[in-house]
Parts: C-alpha cells; structure tokens; sequence
C-alpha cells in the first residue's frame, strides 16, 4: 500500500509524555534541598522560615516550570535541565557560606571537614543527575507508530532505508554484525567531523533502536560558545583568554524530535522504496537534523516505533 505524507490532522505523530520529566526534576530538587538543609544542621547555622524558604525555592520553581508550555518541547526541556543540574549548586553554595560556630572536637567529623560532606554532595548530584538523564533520553525522544499504518517486514524497512540514500539523502548505510544492525554515517560538509545514526530494529516488537555519535578531530569551533574556553566561576570578558582554534570531541546524544516538523516532512512509500521530494532532500545537504527526522518519518511510517537510547558503543 502506499501512503502520501504528509499524515492529517488526526494521525499527528505520537509523542512520548514529558510529563516525568518535571517529576524527576522535582524529586531530584527535592533531595538536593533536604542535604541543604542537613548541612545548615549538622554545622548548627541559623535554620528558619527565611532559610526554608530558600531551601524549597528550586523544588517549587521545578514544580512552576512543570506546567509550563510545552509547545517547544526542546525548550521546555533545557528549562527543567538547566534547573535541576544548576540550582543544587547554587543552593549548596549559599548553605556552605552561612554563618556557623567555629569547629570545636566535640562536633562531628562533617562539621570539623566540611569538604567531606561538599564532594559526597557534589558526586551525588552528579550520579543522579547523569543517571536521569540517561533515562530521560530514552523515556522522552520514543516516537510511536504512526496509528494505522501497517508494519512492514525488516527487511522492507532496510529496503525503504537505503531508497533514502539513493535518492540523495546524504549518508551511507553499512549493515552491522548482528541482524537487524545499521549504521548510517551522515555526509557532513566538514571532514572533520562525523555524525553516525546507529539502528537495531527489532521486527518482533516493531521497534528501532537509535543510538546517535557525534565526533570531532581538529575541527573548527561552529560558535563563539564552543570557542570559548571560560571555566565556571572565571571572569566573563577577559581580552587575554583566546579562544579555541580547533576542538576534538565525542558525544552520544538522543534528538528531540520536533513533532511538528515530522508531520510536515513529505515522504511517499512504495513497498520496498521512499521516495522524498526534491526540496526535502536539498534541505538535508546541511542540516543533519533533518535527516534525523526524516529517519524517523520513515520509520514510524512503516509501522515501527522509534526510540532512542544513550547506550555504550
């Protein structure tokens, strides 16, 4: 059967909820505040209704921004990022500067070596939030199946998968070692630069697995804010700092698919071929984001659920 793309109105992609996403954030805050305040108790500083309500600013912004607009999903996302990984520093920051009694022997071994408590603090905050967000790249980037488009087999998938490449999207699709495994490795303008979408698809539960790798080797800062080499806590202008002249890198990522731009993507599928339109392959020359969401109009056009992962390799 064919389908031209794209979808109406109501078959609008199926994203996943974010709705956990201010959960954990607010959990995370939650647990970073109580610590706060163990420690204005354990180095006997000043606790009452001003420091509490200092304590629960982060929780209660966490919880402000969880019911703000989710109409740009990346946006909403940098927001309760951005709080969740900054506030507790800043929250521990204003606790370790409170006036307290000086140490003395008979006070415990935290209040005498505060450092102690300060990297068990900070190690903590960053196991919890590394681990967040690992589970968040995978709860909030799962696209589902567009409703009502039948699964193909794999091996059409494969087919449709490689269609793409040949008719100009630019990468290359090399099969894995296990069955059902593809890279496809992004034609970027500079060389020193890659981007890999890895695939697992997995045709008894109609689901792709996507890992994604960014690289580079000695390529030239793409803004001045990767250029930059300001450390947290250094001056912001300082004319004797200079700025990067080449970087190297590796990262793993999961995208944030931009349900309205997937349901704009035009595609039209003929059993084993996808055939996207001149325009539409002209902008994926440049924009690696593009060919990201056009994988995934793919895939869960043909009845597979798209899911991203932080995985390891």
């Amino acid at each position: 059967m064919d389908h031209t793309l794209p979808l109406p109105t109501d078959n609008a992609p199926r994203m996943a909820p974010l709705g956990r996403l201010p959960a954990v954030a607010v959990a995370h805050l939650t647990l970073m505040a109580g610590l706060a305040w163990a420690w204005l108790a354990i180095a006997g500083a000043a606790r009452g209704p001003l420091e509490g309500a200092i304590c629960a600013a982060p929780v209660l912004l966490a919880f402000g921004l969880g019911f703000s607009s989710q109409a740009d999903r990346q946006q909403y996302v940098a927001r309760l990022l951005a709080c969740a990984a900054m506030l507790p520093i800043l929250l521990m920051m204003w606790a370790g500067a409170q006036d307290s009694p000086e140490a003395t022997p008979e006070m415990s071994l935290l209040a005498r070596r505060p450092w102690i408590f300060f990297t068990a603090f900070a190690l903590l905050h960053a196991a919890v939030f590394v681990a967040a967000i690992a589970w968040l790249a995978a709860t909030v980037t799962r696209v589902e199946a567009v409703p009502g488009c039948t699964s193909v087999p794999a091996t059409l998938l494969v087919q449709r998968l490689q269609s793409l490449a040949a008719a100009g999207v630019p990468f290359d699709a090399t099969a894995g070692a296990a069955p059902g495994e593809w890279t496809l490795a992004l034609r970027l303008a500079e060389a020193e630069r890659a981007h890999r979408v890895l695939l697992q698809i997995d045709e008894r539960t109609r689901t792709v697995r996507v890992r994604e790798r960014l690289g580079a080797s000695g390529a030239a800062p793409c803004n001045a804010d990767v250029a930059c080499m300001r450390c947290l806590g250094e001056p912001a202008f300082d004319p004797t700092r200079p700025a990067a002249q080449r970087i190297s890198s590796r990262v793993a990522q999961s995208s944030l698919i931009d349900p309205a731009r997937l349901q704009a993507t035009r595609l039209v599928l003929h059993d084993g071929r996808a055939e996207p339109p001149a325009q539409a392959v002209a902008s994926t020359a440049s924009d690696p984001d593009a060919i990201v969401t056009l994988l995934c109009a793919l895939v869960t056009r043909s009845g597979y659920a798209w899911q991203p992962h932080l995985g390891l390799g």
